[in-house]
């Protein structure tokens, strides 16, 4: 059974809580809190970050080998851009890439 991909944004330049993705909350980051909560769903098949961050994708990439990251643009790191508008180019860039991510496949919307 085909599961769902999980995108999960996490910008580096947070205002209320600097740096809060790398925050360390029991003794992870924060980021590994979410991501933990998402693998244990066992609700998708694949998860990404999407990031502007050069220490979270650190973060990500020491702690989960299931988990790939998106580079997301710097444009899409303000603290004016919506969250859909984030999701909108993670999912154009996994279309354009879907060999790349998706074990070989061609992914396609119809």
């Amino acid at each position: 059974m085909n599961k769902g991909i999980a995108i999960i944004a996490a910008r580096g330049g947070s205002k209320g809580v600097p740096r809060k993705a790398v925050k360390r909350l029991g003794g992870w980051p924060l980021i590994n809190w979410t991501l933990r909560a998402a693998i244990d769903s066992r609700q998708f098949d694949y998860i990404f970050v999407t990031t502007d961050d050069q220490e979270i994708q650190e973060v990500v990439n020491a702690n989960f080998k299931e988990v790939q990251v998106l580079q997301r643009p710097g444009y899409l790191a303000t603290d004016w851009v919506q969250t859909d508008e984030v999701l909108r180019q993670a999912l154009r860039q996994l279309l354009y890439e879907s060999e790349k991510w998706f074990g070989g496949r061609k992914i396609t919307v119809n």
